[in-house]
């Protein structure tokens, strides 16, 4: 059996060729479909039990026999020769080794991290970089300069493991055990004794530790969120790097990692949305992703994680979340996410593993914008062309996040596109935002998040005035905030190109003040955007349309519309439907210690009907309007989106 193994992995890591793989949907969804949709339950995570002797034992006679040939860990002799093979004849690959070596002499003249100042991630990246240009140019220099750091961890008393959470514990252990793989040829035989002990003695049998105690308090462990698969991914890739020397050690945090990881891999369910939103997607998955590829290269099995085919669709979240933009745009970024938009080398690992071309296409096209490369980018590069990008879907719903994106093309950095949210608000990173969208066009964001609240001192009461349900483009009914337990699932969807559509139930966010709330978010015939909300209450229920915009506002005619100003860039709001009620522009100040955003303003709907069902129809076209333009836009009941975007 491990003599298999060993024949499979080779077999894996010969090469990354798209072309070889087995062709996969990026979605669930026919392209050019309308549905309605299912509600769906939001969970994620479960109740972490530790492997037992059996278990362990089990995962022990996976390991092969022997010292493995080094480098194993992702990096390998067939990766190294395909790498230094496309550096002759793509022009792509030959950029990103420029780039890596431009970087690595930049590290040679920078000083090595003491004790006392060392970060675990970006020891893990410059080792990681140091060690992989040394493959690839027989350099003793970069070597040397990675043993340097390596030696910075070993001589540390410890790798900073936290009371509950183990990130910079499994960072500093993934950092020693690249270091250990990549350049273990230019190692002493001392010095990989040294490091072979820290990996052990200060990483894996302090996570061990922690596993077997099975404690609810150690909540990397069941939660499934993205501090699992880093936690988790990261022990991995110590346990691999000394399965030869110290093989119980490694079968048992591999048996425990496994168990955990189980509980993870189900947050990816349905659609592979992201809970955590876009930034803990690069963090959490892409974490995730590295681990899966050191299994496979090292044992030449996932040990059966990815048995549900999750992975085969979260490329296209991750794609949609992100958007695309010169280096510095954000990202569509709902909760407490990340704002920019970087890039993913995972997206080449999918490409090649599930023969999915256009995520490919994406990243290349990412690097072309200006974004960074990573080391990552070398080792799981594959070609692709523009028509690969143009493959992408223009639309996209996500279940299990309840998120839907939509745009009206790849092939610019300035589309029109619209994200709109559904979701749990009590999920990590999230906030009480139900029915909040996001919406940008000519390459400006003109409904934006207010951004997330780390490194930030709260505003009055101790409360973030970002993280409240006033703080979001989204209706508030009698001024109140949405209920910490609220969830609303996506319950309509359409991604044909005229008629790109998500609909929500937000009747929990109301916090029982309407009997149901459903809003729908359109983008239509790839420039118009229609914001519906339909609810059922008591009479005279107050009801708030609030947005975001650091745009110069004009209002229009009898405030019926609104002129949006912004980097020599137009587009009109206009009210549709009610009649009666017309737009209120203000400042959107943000009060201190809160830090402010220059120029925030906020744009305003108050309606109180004197009926039961009520509506509200917004809309946005690109380009100064009148209101008599707004004649075309079509109106009609939420119920009939998805009949209407069926006809021929």
């Amino acid at each position: 059996m491990k003599t298999s193994r060993i024949t499979l992995t080779t077999a894996i890591v010969a090469g990354l060729a798209i072309q070889s793989a087995a062709q996969s949907s990026l979605s669930n969804f026919a392209a050019n479909s309308a549905s309605t949709l299912s509600p769906v339950s939001f969970t994620w995570g479960g109740t972490f039990v530790p492997a037992n002797s059996g278990e362990v034992s089990a995962m022990g006679q996976m390991l092969p026999f022997g010292a493995p040939v080094r480098p194993h860990l992702t990096l390998n002799a067939q990766r190294i020769t395909r790498i230094n093979q496309l550096r002759n004849t793509d022009a792509t690959m030959q950029t990103y080794y420029a780039g890596l070596i431009d970087h690595v002499d930049w590290l040679l003249l920078q000083p090595v991290y003491t004790v006392q100042n060392v970060d675990s991630r970006m020891s893990e990246e410059r080792i990681t970089a140091l060690a992989l240009a040394y493959r690839l140019t027989n350099n003793t220099a970069y070597a040397e300069k990675a043993r340097q750091y390596l030696s910075t961890l070993v001589a540390m008393p410890d790798w900073r493991a936290e009371a509950t959470v183990l990130h910079v514990l499994a960072e500093f252990t993934s950092a020693a055990a690249i270091g250990y793989d990549w350049i273990y040829d230019y190692l002493t035989p001392s010095e990989r004794t040294a490091l072979r002990n820290a990996i052990v003695n200060k990483g894996l049998n302090v996570a061990l530790a922690r596993y077997r105690s099975g404690s609810t308090q150690q909540w990397w462990t069941w939660s499934g969120l993205n501090i699992a698969m880093v936690c988790n991914s990261g022990f991995i890739t110590g346990a691999l790097a000394i399965r030869d020397t110290d093989p119980s050690v490694s079968s048992e945090v591999l048996a425990h990692a496994q168990k955990s990881l189980a509980l993870a891999m189900a947050s990816l369910n349905n659609d592979g949305g992201w809970i955590e939103h876009h930034g803990y997607w690069v963090y959490g998955v892409g974490r995730l992703i590295r681990g899966f590829d050191m299994l496979e290269t090292s044992l030449g099995t996932d040990l059966g994680l990815d048995a549900g085919g999750f992975l085969s669709k979260t490329g296209l979240y991750k794609v949609l979340a992100g958007g695309r933009g010169p280096r510095g745009t954000a990202c569509f970024d709902f909760g407490n996410t990340y704002p920019l938009n970087e890039g993913a080398p995972e997206l080449y690992w999918l490409a090649s593993k599930f023969g999915q071309a256009p995520l490919a296409a994406y990243q290349k096209t990412l690097h072309q914008d200006g974004q960074l490369i990573k080391p990552w980018d070398l080792i799981w590069y594959v070609p692709s062309t523009s028509g690969d990008l143009a493959n992408l879907p223009k639309a996209g719903v996500f279940r299990n996040n309840a998120q839907f994106f939509a745009r009206n093309s790849w092939s610019t950095v300035e589309p029109n596109a619209i994200a709109f949210k559904g979701g749990d608000n009590k999920a990590n990173h999230n906030q009480p935002d139900i029915g909040h969208f996001l919406y940008e066009s000519q390459g400006v964001r003109w409904f934006l998040d207010l951004g997330r609240t780390a490194d930030q001192q709260p505003g009055p009461g101790g409360k973030f005035y970002r993280n409240s349900t006033l703080g979001h483009n989204t209706l508030r009914f009698n001024e109140g905030e949405q209920p910490s337990t609220a969830q609303a699932s996506m319950i309509a969807f359409s991604n044909r190109d005229a008629n790109q559509f998500g609909i929500i139930d937000g009747t929990q966010a109301t916090g029982g003040a309407a009997a149901l709330w459903k809003r729908g978010v359109a983008l239509r015939g790839g420039s118009t955007v229609v914001v519906q909300d339909e609810w059922t209450a008591a009479p005279r229920t107050r009801v708030d349309w609030t947005a975001y915009t650091t745009a110069t506002l004009e209002p229009g005619p009898g405030r019926k519309s609104v002129y949006m100003t912004k980097d020599g860039k137009t587009v009109t709001v206009a009210i549709l439907y009610p009649p009666t009620v017309s737009f209120q522009v203000s400042s959107g100040y943000i009060k201190a210690p809160e830090s402010p955003i220059p120029g925030l303003k906020k744009v305003t709907l108050m309606y109180r009907p004197t009926t039961i069902w009520n509506r509200m129809v917004v809309a946005i076209m690109p380009g100064r309007r009148a209101l008599s333009d707004f004649n075309s836009v079509r109106q009609s009941f939420l119920d009939d989106w998805v009949n209407e975007a069926n006809l021929p």
